[in-house]
């Protein structure tokens, strides 16, 4: 009788690229899940961490600054000097060597005790404890139809325009025919807009909160019950000032994401085999015209400078402009740029310009570290006469001369426009987004317009990280001296101090002193 056959797996073998695939995915999975965990933990945080674990850096600074000294000193310089068998140069090089080393290692330290032991300032020193203030009258915007939670710069030509009509989808003939809006499904009245659940929160780490004020072109809010008297309420999109009306044919209603049910507004998800209008494929003859009808963005509308807006609810109390909370000091800092590892306590107001100086010497130590000792280390390489320790330093030096080096470029560019680091993130998140939207308006070939886009934008709005930055002082020198002072000395010796305290800054005149982004038409006539 013949064997029987062996049941034929019908699943494919898991090739080397799958199993890799999977490995992978795997591992982001768990690194999101770390992420995750450690934000919510950070949110949760109201004591600082221990300061052991805040200041264990900066011991680690001290030992190799102390190390860095032996070897340089000890084993490369003084056996030069004392002209022993097989040292590594004359005893000129070795001169040279060691006053120059020892300047730069000297000034180097001094900006790092600097650093280390000036505080950034903390708003609780300056600042009581208050209540939360009462925010001001802002226009709500609470459902797909009216929100637009956008502040891309759009112009005001296109902005006014209405969606292209369409055979099925024809414009109003007149401001009273326009839907009501919003509406859901079994609503057959329009609903209130003075009753919804609130404003929309911009919580402390949300761009659209921000002064710069372009975000993204969607969001939901929440569904709002219908008015108990039954009278007819003027719309969002009517009542708010300024807020930019939005044709109603590509608005979700049949398929919308919440709908009410009956009289007691219970809410529903939405069925699940039926797609949402918005992931819809474009109706047949529009495909073309597809993304000219992307609904208009409205202009930045955001009081990001009011009281309301710069309350810490960790700390109780009203921030001063451009100060944030740090999670892992656990207080408000004073023009909050970053908390440095290395140096065990936040950037802020009143120690940045010390950084600045840090990272400069720290970048002439370390590149002529890396390259006095490549040159006299090169001689002995092919006679296997090498000092470990020396070739140590070489690869310590090499690393930090990187290091430093591009933390150097990247804020003396953040000082000429008068930017902290967590504003330059900010920055970068609403330029990634005029990236997106132009890649949704024009193919990935047309960098002609696109960049006619761009132009028109900046002539209507100003450039973003200028004109559009409400901290920006009117030129490069102004914003570089307002944290590095007036003397060149200050800026390469730890002397002197900030121009500013860190509690009050000077506002751009381009944007309202609620902290509106304002069009170029609204700006002060000498500034147009």
């Amino acid at each position: 009788m013949p064997n029987a056959q062996p049941p034929h797996n019908s699943a494919k073998p898991k090739t080397l690229v799958n199993a890799f695939t999977d490995t992978w995915n795997d591992a982001r999975l768990r690194r999101a899940q770390r992420t995750k965990a450690a934000a919510e933990r950070r949110a949760k945080r109201r004591k600082p961490q221990p300061w052991i674990l805040r200041k264990l850096a900066v011991a680690v600074v001290l030992a190799l600054l102390g190390w860095l000294q032996y070897v340089y000193v000890g084993r490369l310089c003084v056996p030069m000097i004392r002209r022993d068998a097989g040292t590594r140069g004359t005893f000129g090089q070795g001169v040279a060597y060691l006053i120059v080393y020892e300047v730069l290692w000297i000034i180097a330290l001094w900006c790092y005790i600097k650093i280390i032991t000036v505080p950034p300032g903390f708003a609780k020193d300056y600042i009581k404890k208050s209540p939360v203030p009462q925010d001001i009258q802002q226009p709500r915007a609470t459902s797909p139809e009216t929100f637009i939670a956008s502040t891309q710069r759009t112009s005001s030509d296109t902005a006014r325009l209405p969606l292209r009509p369409t055979a099925t989808h024809p414009p109003p003939s007149s401001q009273s025919d326009r839907p009501d809006l919003p509406r859901t499904i079994g609503s057959t009245s329009s609903l209130n807009s003075s009753r919804s659940r609130g404003p929309i929160e911009f919580p402390e780490n949300n761009p659209i909160a921000r002064p710069f004020g372009r975000a993204s072109t969607t969001a939901f809010g929440s569904v709002k019950n219908p008015s108990p008297t039954g009278k007819k309420e003027p719309s969002e999109a009517e009542a708010a000032p300024g807020f930019i009306k939005v044709h109603a044919s590509r608005v979700p209603i049949s398929n919308g994401a919440l709908a009410t049910n009956g009289a007691n507004g219970s809410t529903k998800p939405p069925d699940p085999a039926v797609r949402p209008s918005w992931e819809a494929a474009p109706p047949s003859g529009e495909a073309e015209t597809w993304a000219d009808n992307l609904p208009p963005s409205r202009r930045p509308n955001h009081p990001v400078l009011t009281p309301f807006r710069r309350y810490c609810y960790k700390c109780e109390l009203v921030k001063p402009y451009r100060s944030h909370h740090c999670s892992t000091c656990a207080q408000d800092v004073l023009g909050f740029d970053h908390h440095c590892l290395w140096v065990g306590q936040c950037v802020g107001a009143r120690n940045r310009k010390f950084f600045i100086n840090f990272l400069v010497w720290a970048v002439l130590l370390c590149a002529f570290t890396l390259a006095t000792l490549l040159v006299a280390n090169a001689s002995r390489a092919y006679a296997g006469d090498l000092d470990g320790e020396m070739i140590a330093i070489i690869a310590i030096a090499g690393f930090f001369t990187m290091f430093t080096g591009a933390l150097l470029s990247s804020h003396v560019w953040m000082l000429t426009v008068n930017l902290t680091t967590i504003e330059h993130m900010w920055l970068q998140t609403l330029q990634r987004r005029d990236t997106v939207s132009l890649s949704m308006k024009y193919s990935i070939w047309n960098l002609v317009g696109k960049g006619r886009q761009r132009h028109q934008w900046n002539q209507e709005w100003g450039n973003l990280s200028t004109e559009g930055n409400i901290w920006w002082r009117g030129s490069t020198r102004a914003n570089w001296e307002a944290t590095m002072g007036k003397s060149w000395l200050w800026w390469i010796l730890p002397i002197g101090r900030s121009q500013s305290d860190g509690l009050s800054y000077p506002v751009n005149p381009r944007f309202s002193p609620e902290g509106r982004w304002r069009r170029r038409s609204e700006w002060p006539v000498e500034l147009r």
